[in-house]
């Protein structure tokens, strides 16, 4: 699609224009959206768009927006398709190269999605900490969560610091020659729950 999509992802709000294409509230695509991400079967989807749905009328609706959000999204089916094959293969290849193992065609792309990301992200955490050195700064790394870095340093620091997560990550995504930016955001405080 020429990165159109990846525009509308950076530039607009997608489960607004997902809800638009489908004909369903942007609530009811975010629920559907993250449905299908982890797998959810026709009946879950369904489910998770109307819960007072029979289970028969449930899994009709369910196909019917499965095939409106496939149909919405420009490569969703082929994405899907050769997740497919790599089930069939029992493997597939995460964006390091190494093999995720597939137990499962229904976890499959959430195995493809979260292995992305979580590669990712350690990467990101590895440039950070190189890029931190090269600054100088001094900073020490006290935790990290799914997708967060928590890092402390003295006050003249913070800004550099902060500037320099932001920068890591696009590095990060970079590194896998990512066709979409990776972007994060920073903060600071004197707690977690002030940079969470």
């Amino acid at each position: 699609d020429d990165g159109s999509y990846a525009k509308t992802l950076l530039n607009d709000d997608i489960h607004q224009v997902n809800a638009d294409k489908i004909g369903i509230t942007r609530k009811q695509v975010k629920t559907v959206t993250y449905s299908m991400l982890y797998g959810a079967s026709d009946g879950k989807i369904g489910k998770s768009f109307d819960p007072l749905l029979p289970k028969k009328q449930a899994v009709e609706k369910g196909k019917e927006i499965r095939a409106a959000y496939v149909e919405a999204i420009p490569g969703l089916d082929k994405l899907l398709a050769s997740v497919k094959e790599a089930t069939a293969r029992g493997y597939l290849k995460a964006i390091d190269g190494r093999r995720v193992l597939l137990d499962s065609q229904h976890k499959a792309l959430n195995y493809l999605l979260q292995s992305t990301a979580a590669v990712i992200a350690k990467r990101w955490m590895i440039i950070a900490h190189e890029n931190i050195k090269e600054l100088g700064i001094e900073a020490h790394q006290l935790g990290f969560i799914h997708d967060e870095i928590q890092l402390e340093t003295l006050p003249p620091n913070v800004k550099t610091l902060c500037s320099s997560l932001v920068y890591s990550a696009a590095e990060a995504g970079e590194y896998y020659n990512f066709r979409i930016r990776i972007d994060a955001e920073s903060k600071s405080g004197h707690s977690w729950a002030a940079t969470h």
